[in-house]
């Protein structure tokens, strides 16, 4: 609705104000503006010499100036939003060809074409009213193209008028699915192609209330009903028919059984063969799946043979409940498939046996032959004879017993006869007791495997047995080349896991006080191999124990080692204790200990006893490579007694004067590497009576390759007791000069063919001699010379430093000219002087010519 051109022209006449009025438009002219009673939203104003201006309600707004007018419909929209259609139609005319006639945009939240229709006509009418869209949402439409998804409000209808059909799909090639539950009240027909699967429900069931499914199948090529399951559990056709009176659960009704062929009325196919089939005249064919399982089991009921006979080629025969009796008959079963050929379950004998097998006939087989034979030939992995017994409390489930006197028979015997490398870790028997979910309160007591013999004589005579209880043989025999062996002939293991407190032994041997026998014997032959190997790891406690409660007669131990006959070689030994490859954990850790600390000592016993017999070699022989003690003994008791040696030689009445009873060499090794003795000490019986006995001991060294006495202590022959040095020089080192080096307390120091040479470059005293005596009746010192030839002075006096005295005299009394005695005459000449020191001065002693 443009205005853009349109001009009024009005003279300046206020009388005649309504000039024009042109379709709800109203012109008016005025220099001013109109009264109150002239304000209306929408009116049109001009004023003179200002233009057009339109009234908003709130307001003027001029609209252009000169002869201008709206220009667009956003100005129009200004001046109003509202537009009502009181009279003929609005018709939007669209005559080009290829715009859209009418379009709308938007991006707000409010609805782009809304319809709010009060009347009875529709909201929307289409082409020469070939569609229509009512007040009330109702849509009339001749065809939906391009439309994905329908979606009710509520519930969708699907209708046509009259006799007019429906069609799903009548032109697209896809298929149609339904996702919910589909009701019909009405019969549905579907036409499909030959062979073509025309109806398909994936994950969903078909349930038919009170009706049938009828098919006829005129294809003999195919099946009328073809069901095929793919679950783990449950099966792919199941019927209920709990009201069933005289009638059957599923009849098969097939009135050509005379011409029947290879076909039948039922067949049950396992996608290689048939396994199960009822064929003409109601004929049954069972495959069966393997030996071991049952093809046909019967329960509560009986099988019944009318002119007939039993006859299993392969499969199982399961009959429950009933008797089944042979008189004077053999009962023979060929077995070819993986089923129990002979199975027995009976669930409520409770003192009578489930299988019985009785013979009073005296059985003559040969050794090959038996009175009963189970021989699973074909038998490799599995088990041949698998007796269960769930509820066994305290009976026994397997016993075999004979009450006949047995000469050399054999109750049980498990044989393994395996030839070539059959026989490579199959065992011939094994026992195993497992149990598992044990209460707290529930104690094992008894044994796992009991072996007993017990023979009773109550005849006279005497009885002389010698037989093993239990006898393990381990042998291996090769003809040609060589074989290894390992494992035990016996081996005992006992394991524990978790907190379990366990004190059990791995082997016990008990004997009681009639026998003689050896608890525990072992022989071996070979000359490579130990004959008893212990391995421990125990840290607590000791790995080997000997505990006897007997008290052994003389030369009998708890542990005795016999050599027997044979002859050790050199370093071979009888006992051998040795270390291991591993680092002790302590210096106090010993290879052997050997301690009475736990007795009392009453008789006081020797701790060790050692006899090496005539032996010229040593009784003990103690080699060691490191700085540490040879040997070491120590006293760990309290008082005076400390560290004792005791040597003994006891001769056996044949003692002697003379006689070395103690010998001890000290040997090393020379650069020549050999055994070189460097010193002795030799203890000698000099005397041997019984009354007053005497003895010697010799302390002697290796000088110049010859061990040479050195020094001696010796008792005499009257009971006097000396030391004797050797005639080589011997030296006391002592601790510095002017200290006391060698000590001689109530005795006197004796010089044959000796003197005392004395050499110090000390300043001390070449020899110093003090004697404290209250009541002397002799000198400090006295030098007598009891040869009368010597020709020599009884003491020499010889001074290098002629500046110094020969003798000095000192003392506390003074000397006077009394006691000093009276001068003789002067000689002639005077050669020389003795210095004399007094109390009072030093003085000279003239010494003259002769």
């Amino acid at each position: 609705m443009a205005l853009r051109n349109l001009k009024y022209y009005l003279p300046a006449v206020r009388q005649n104000r309504n000039l024009a009025v042109l379709t709800g438009i109203q012109f008016e002219a005025d220099s001013s503006d109109p009264t109150d009673a002239d304000l209306a939203e929408g009116r049109l104003h001009y004023y003179t010499g200002v233009g057009l201006k339109v009234y908003t309600g709130t307001g003027w707004v001029t609209l252009g100036s000169g002869s201008g007018g709206i220009t667009s419909w956003d100005g129009l929209y200004a001046l109003d939003t509202s537009m009502t259609i009181d009279g003929a139609t609005m018709t939007f005319a669209g005559t080009h060809a290829t715009n859209d006639v009418f379009k709308i945009t938007g991006s707000g939240s409010g609805d782009l074409l809304q319809f709010t229709n009060t009347g009875s006509g529709s909201d929307i009418k289409g082409t020469s009213n070939t569609w229509s869209v009512s007040a009330a949402g109702a849509a009339v439409l001749t065809g939906i193209t391009g439309c994905d998804t329908i979606v009710a409000a509520a519930n969708l209808a699907l209708d046509a008028t009259g006799a007019g059909t429906i069609t799903l799909g009548g032109t697209s090639t896809g298929a149609i699915t339904l996702t919910r539950a589909v009701t019909a009240t009405a019969s549905i027909t579907i036409t499909g192609s030959a062979d073509t699967d025309v109806f398909t429900i994936t994950n969903g069931d078909v349930a038919i209330s009170a009706g049938q499914v009828t098919i006829t199948e005129d294809d003999t090529a195919t099946y009328a009903l073809n069901i095929t399951s793919s679950g783990t559990t449950g099966g792919a056709m199941y019927v209920t028919a709990n009201d069933l009176a005289d009638g059957y659960a599923v009849i098969i009704d097939s009135d050509n059984s005379a011409s029947f062929g290879t076909g039948g009325f039922f067949s049950c196919y396992d996608g290689t063969g048939t396994v199960f089939s009822i064929a003409r005249y109601g004929a049954v064919t069972i495959a069966g799946t393997a030996e071991g399982t049952d093809s046909l089991t019967l329960t509560k009921g009986d099988l019944k043979l009318t002119d007939g006979a039993l006859v299993i080629t392969a499969g199982a025969f399961t009959y429950t409940a009933g008797d089944m009796t042979m008189s004077d008959g053999s009962l023979a079963i060929t077995d070819a498939d993986n089923a129990a050929t002979f199975s027995v379950t009976n669930n409520t004998a409770t003192s009578a046996s489930v299988i019985a097998l009785a013979g009073s006939g005296v059985f003559t087989g040969t050794t090959t032959a038996s009175w009963m034979t189970i021989t699973p030939s074909g038998l490799t992995t599995g088990t041949g004879v698998y007796a269960v017994g769930a509820g066994l409390t305290e009976g026994k489930l397997v016993h075999l017993a004979t009450d006949a006197t047995m000469t050399s028979g054999t109750i049980l015997n498990v044989q393994c006869t395996g030839a070539d490398d059959a026989v490579t870790s199959g065992m011939a028997a094994s026992f195993d007791m497992t149990a598992t979910g044990i209460a707290s309160s529930v104690n094992k007591t008894g044994s796992v495997v009991s072996i007993t013999s017990n023979r009773t004589v109550t005849t006279g005579g005497t009885t002389a047995d010698d037989f093993d209880c239990l006898s393990v043989i381990k042998a291996t025999t090769r003809s040609a080349g060589t074989a290894a062996t390992a494992g035990s002939a016996i081996y005992a293991e006992v394991q524990t896991t978790g907190t379990v407190t366990e004190t059990s032994n791995g082997i016990e041997i008990v004997m009681d006080s009639g026998g003689t026998g050896n608890a525990l014997k072992a022989t071996h032959s070979a000359t490579g191999a130990v004959a008893v190997a212990v391995s421990s790891a125990s840290t607590t406690v000791s790995d080997v124990t000997l505990t006897s409660s007997g008290v052994k007669e003389t030369t009998k131990a708890v542990l005795e080692i016999t050599n027997g006959t044979a002859a050790n070689k050199a370093g071979s030994s009888l006992l051998r204790v040795a270390s291991g490859a591993s680092t002790p954990a302590a210096a106090t850790s010993y290879l052997a200990e050997f301690t009475y600390a736990a007795s009392t000592m009453t008789n006081n016993p020797i701790t060790m006893q050692i006899n090496s017999g005539s032996s010229t070699g040593a009784a003990v022989n103690v080699t060691g490579s490191g700085a540490g003690y040879s040997l070491a003994t120590y006293m760990t008791g309290t008082g005076a007694t400390g560290v004792q040696w005791y040597t003994g030689h006891q001769a056996g009445s044949s003692e002697a004067d003379n006689d070395v009873v103690f010998t001890l060499h000290m040997a090393g090794a020379d650069d020549a590497h050999a055994v070189e003795t460097f010193a002795k000490i030799v203890c000698t019986a000099i005397d041997v009576s019984a009354a007053d006995p005497d003895a010697k001991l010799d302390f002697q060294i290796d000088v110049a390759g010859t061990v040479t006495s050195m020094l001696y202590l010796q008792s005499s022959t009257a009971g006097a007791t000396t030391m004797v040095a050797a005639a080589a020089a011997s030296t006391f080192a002592g601790s510095a000069a002017g200290t006391t080096a060698v000590t001689i307390t109530n005795g006197d120091l004796s010089l044959s063919a000796g003197g005392i040479d004395t050499t110090t470059t000390a300043d001390i005293y070449g020899l110093d001699v003090t004697v404290n005596k209250a009541t002397a009746t002799q000198g400090v010192a006295v030098f007598t010379n009891a040869s009368t030839t010597s020709g020599k002075p009884v003491l020499e006096l010889e001074q290098a430093d002629l500046d110094q005295p020969y003798i000095k005299f000192s003392g506390a009394t003074t000397v006077t000219s009394a006691s000093a005695g009276s001068n003789g005459a002067v000689p002639a000449q005077v050669q020389e002087y003795i210095l004399v020191n007094t109390p009072t001065g030093a003085g000279k002693i003239p010494v003259f010519a002769s």
